[in-house]
């Protein structure tokens, strides 16, 4: 039963390690693109700053072109967020199957050693006394041993399941204060623009620890 059990183990598991490089692959090329078309966007708008010193307005003409730069760049950064993410879930995945797949392979060799220690007759050739099980002991099954231990690797995956899912949620807090922040900007910009007054300083962004802290705080409602 336990070499039945590894026979469907070894190709499934090939089969989700191809899965997993080949959505691998995939993100890294939308990666790829995505930051190639950022550069485009921040060269496109170097390119109109500076045609911008030649006008009468510059200040307009370059508060034009920087709101231009940042809705063209908002929509590529939130991409490249929720990438980020979904990478850091791929690792956390991959680290739990390593994990998992090291348990059942413990167990299913535990299993075999156990048999085989059960199959081998007690022997006296040597003139020493045969090994024996202390008198309260009772013989092991090393099927029923394999399942509980392949419970707990399974128990095991579930809490690292739970964790992922924590983890996701704090991700997700954090890109949404960003997305907020980005927001907010933008409309700010956008009055100015329309009242005619020049740009004033951007709106501080709340720092990486200050998002951390919302989020931890929000996650463990």
């Amino acid at each position: 039963m336990i070499d039945a059990f590894m026979k469907l183990l070894v190709p499934t598991l090939l089969l989700l390690m191809l899965f997993n490089a080949l959505e691998a692959h995939a993100a890294a090329d939308e990666r790829g693109e995505l930051l190639r078309q950022r550069r485009a966007v921040e060269s496109r708008y170097q390119a109109e700053s500076q045609a911008c010193q030649q006008r009468f307005l510059v200040n307009d003409c370059v508060q034009t072109a920087r709101l231009e730069r940042n809705a063209a760049l908002r929509p590529l950064d939130q991409r490249l967020q929720q990438l980020d993410v979904q990478e850091r879930q791929q690792r956390a995945r991959e680290h739990d199957q390593r994990v998992a797949d090291r348990q059942r392979e413990f167990a299913a060799e535990e299993g075999r050693r156990r048999t085989e220690a059960l199959r081998q007759p007690p022997s006296a050739a040597d003139g020493r006394p045969a090994e024996t099980l202390p008198a309260r002991s009772l013989p092991v099954d090393p099927e029923i041993h394999a399942r509980a231990i392949t419970r707990q690797a399974d128990d095991a995956a579930a809490a690292a399941a739970r964790e992922r899912e924590q983890a996701s949620r704090r991700q997700r807090l954090v890109l949404q204060h960003q997305q907020d922040a980005q927001r907010r900007q933008a409309e700010r910009e956008a009055k100015q623009q329309s009242s005619g007054r020049p740009p004033a300083k951007p709106l501080p962004l709340p720092s990486a620890a200050e998002i951390a802290a919302t989020a931890a705080s929000a996650a463990s409602r």
